[in-house]
């Protein structure tokens, strides 16, 4: 999507208006990311590229909603607003700061701690 398709889809959703700014972020490898300013809060816009299913990190949106609802509370990732799978589109609240870049095995015992009992700790837990 362009910015004025986001923009307008956003607005059909209440979460923009007129007043918004759209700045287009850097250092996505595949997707366009947009930060959104409203004027009672600072966004995330993430349209998702089609899927590489044939890679072994195949790009899925669904996969990141999965992520931030399962890191939801933890202070350690950014809150999902909303997300539209027919656009393949993800918004989430902006964070000021640098983005994790180190220390993997934290994050995977996080998300182990937040998943107790579930499927998927217990399949992280057979990749230690």
């Amino acid at each position: 999507m362009t910015e004025p398709e986001i923009r307008k889809f956003l607005s059909s959703q209440g979460l923009v208006d007129e007043q918004t700014h759209f700045q287009m972020l850097q250092g996505d490898y595949l997707n366009s990311v947009w930060r959104i300013d409203t004027a009672e809060k600072s966004l995330v816009a993430k349209e998702f590229k089609p899927p590489m299913m044939s890679t072994l990190c195949p790009n899925l949106p669904q996969d990141e909603v999965n992520a931030l609802q399962r890191l939801e509370g933890l202070n350690v990732a950014p809150d999902l607003v909303g997300f539209w799978p027919e656009v393949s589109l993800v918004v989430y609240g902006y964070v000021e700061g640098d983005m994790w870049k180190e220390d993997t095995e934290s994050v995977a015992k996080l998300l182990l701690r937040k998943g107790q009992g579930s499927k998927a700790s217990k399949k992280l837990s057979s990749l230690r």
